[in-house]
């Protein structure tokens, strides 16, 4: 019957919500129809208590999330915390709230890694599981490989040099019936999977030995590592902030006794939990989607540290604003409930100054309107800050990717429609970042307003240019001579223009646009360093193996004798790979000889 009314109110939301039906990916690590029995009731649910939208359930694997993202198929995301954190790096997504399990009756808001083995296998310790078989979901699996992988390696034990790995796919329980059967020495699965699996009376608990066993308290589950937040409810970057704010309120109300949380084998949700140690895991294991790192923290600080602190500074300007507007609105709230008051004690007075109460009102709707609307600037002011904070210190990002991550950071903070950035040399343009990427357009975008806004060595804004209903031109200028551009326009039938009316935005443009001047000098001094090396090495594309064994002596600082005698050659004949080695190089003497080999870094080992 409850399954009845549910289809009712589902066909009722649809009818009357059809114009704004969201999808919810759910990764179907399991198949597609175990997928939409466990969370289409929690979509229903969503639906019945946010009657302005109606939720369906998409189930998923990792390509098809690419897909449906790139083509703006997907509003909200349900996925494990490893998957999330690939494409919160690629996509911008963020969470809005955690995955409450319920394991043996005990909510949970973690989970963890069991690695396992027979209890007869003598395997004692995670050090015993050299050489051996090891059994796991998949290689990406979060819990079901890289956390126990992660754990191996902190023992000195790589899987994949030491150990000789099993591949079960899913579901969990065969990896258990691969460690049973023999098929493997031990295996890792995630928690729950081993007392699910003695709860149905397929597994016996005593037959079967944990390794690296934890204990925390308040997790009652047989655990080999640390805990990591359960699975995420996140949102696309552009679904609407309020309506997002809706959903997660709801998920926080679900009752642990209702059909969604059941059938989900759960007690609810709760707030987005850190996933700082999924990312760090991450980062240690170096996989998606983080590439082996190239800049250390200090390096960062020390590199960047003038950013942080003016950061910073904003940071705490703005803090003091909202601490200013909280206090100005209780001030606001007392005036209200006085007048109130006084409206109750004095209502003949009332009605003989009715017109002079009324001017009093207009005038605090007025400053209410005022003080929201300086609020909404300072909260956009946050958001992109927060933005620009996270783009510095992801340490995975090459320097353009930096670059193309900040101007579309601003591109989105300013509501604009196209964000280009480009290097001046005279009279020339070299294009640096568009956003989007397939947005046609050359470089400058309105001459005209560049040009005023070269002249005045400031940002300058400009509507209704012809092109463009509005237009921003922001020059860079290092050590006084013009550097780079930042241009955003919109078209007249863009849905938001830009504006940096306000002196902060203002304030947050040029500071971007300084910042992303550095970056491209960067990037530039490394493609200049690049090209000269890589000129040092083609000189010596020509030389051959005798003449390199002479010059790695010659680098060290021996003479002809010593080096004839280390070869077992002739003094003459070391004069005479050393005269071919000059002549190949085209090097004016032997000095100079060494010092190109030393700058192409031809005998790193004695750099």
């Amino acid at each position: 019957m409850q399954f009845r009314i549910g289809l009712i109110l589902a066909w009722l939301l649809l009818n009357s919500a059809e114009a704004n039906t969201l999808t919810i990916g759910v990764l179907a690590f399991e198949g597609r129809e175990k997928a939409l029995d466990r969370w289409q009731p929690t979509a229903d649910y969503l639906s019945q208590n946010i009657h302005s939208a109606f939720f369906r359930i998409e189930p998923l694997n990792h390509e098809e999330f690419v897909h449906a993202i790139n083509k703006g198929a997907l509003d909200f995301v349900l996925t494990n915390p490893a998957h999330l954190a690939q494409l919160n790096v690629r996509f911008g997504i963020s969470r809005i709230a955690t995955f409450v399990a319920n394991p043996l009756g005990e909510p949970a808001t973690h989970f963890s890694s069991t690695i396992f083995t027979r209890k007869d296998s003598g395997i004692l310790r995670l050090r015993d599981l050299r050489g051996r078989r090891l059994a796991a979901v998949s290689e990406s699996a979060f819990g079901g490989y890289l956390l126990a992988r992660q754990a191996l390696l902190q023992e000195d034990v790589d899987t994949k040099r030491d150990l000789d790995l099993v591949w079960m796919g899913f579901p969990h329980a065969d990896v258990v019936n691969a460690v049973l059967e023999n098929k493997a020495d031990a295996g890792v699965v995630r928690s729950g999977v081993l007392e699910n699996l003695a709860k149905q009376r397929k597994l016996n608990l005593n037959e079967i030995h944990i390794l690296a066993k934890r204990s925390n308290d308040g997790f009652p589950l047989l655990h080999s590592t640390a805990l990591y937040p359960e699975w995420p409810f996140a949102r696309l970057p552009d679904t609407d902030v309020d309506l997002s704010r809706q959903v997660a309120l709801a998920l926080m109300e679900l009752s642990p006794q209702s059909l969604a949380a059941r059938s989900a084998s759960g007690a609810g949700w709760t707030i987005p939990l850190s996933d700082s140690k999924v990312h760090a895991v991450l980062k240690e294991l170096q996989v998606a989607p983080y590439l082996p790192a190239r800049l250390t923290m200090a390096q960062a600080v020390q590199a960047y540290g003038h950013w942080l602190a003016i950061v910073g500074l904003l940071l705490a300007v703005s803090l003091i604003a909202g601490w200013r507007l909280m206090r100005a609105n209780i001030r606001l709230r007392t005036t209200q409930g006085l007048l109130q008051k006084s409206q109750g004690e004095l209502e003949e007075a009332i009605r003989m100054r009715t017109r002079e109460l009324n001017k009093t009102r207009d005038q605090l709707i007025g400053t209410q309107t005022q003080h929201n609307s300086v609020r909404n600037d300072v909260d956009s002011a946050c958001n992109a800050m927060h933005a620009l904070y996270d783009i510095l210190l992801r340490e995975e990002l090459s320097p353009q990717q930096r670059i193309d991550a900040m101007v579309e950071a601003v591109r989105r903070h300013l509501g604009s429609e196209i964000g280009l950035l480009y290097r001046v040399q005279g009279n020339a343009y070299e294009i640096r970042s568009i956003t989007p990427a397939n947005a046609k357009c050359s470089a400058p975008l309105h001459a005209d307003s560049v040009n005023e806004a070269i002249a005045l060595r400031r940002t300058h804004q400009s509507q209704d240019t012809g092109e463009w209903a509005c237009h921003i031109a922001c020059p860079v200028f290092v050590q006084g001579e013009l550097h780079c551009v930042l241009e955003y326009a919109s078209t007249a039938g863009a849905q938001n223009d830009p504006s940096v009316s306000s002196e902060l935005g203002t304030t947050l443009l040029g500071l971007t646009a300084q910042w992303i001047a550095h970056e491209v000098q960067l990037d530039e001094q490394r493609t200049f360093e690049s090209r000269q090396l890589r000129a040092a090495r083609e000189r010596f594309t020509d030389i051959t193996a005798r003449e390199k064994d002479v010059l790695g002596l010659l680098v060290q600082g021996n003479s002809n004798k010593l080096i004839a005698r280390t070869l077992g050659l002739s003094p003459k004949t070391v004069e005479m790979h050393r005269a071919n080695l000059i002549r190949k190089v085209s090097a004016k003497s032997s000095t100079e000889l060494v010092q190109l080999a030393v700058s192409a870094k031809i005998f790193p080992e004695i750099q």
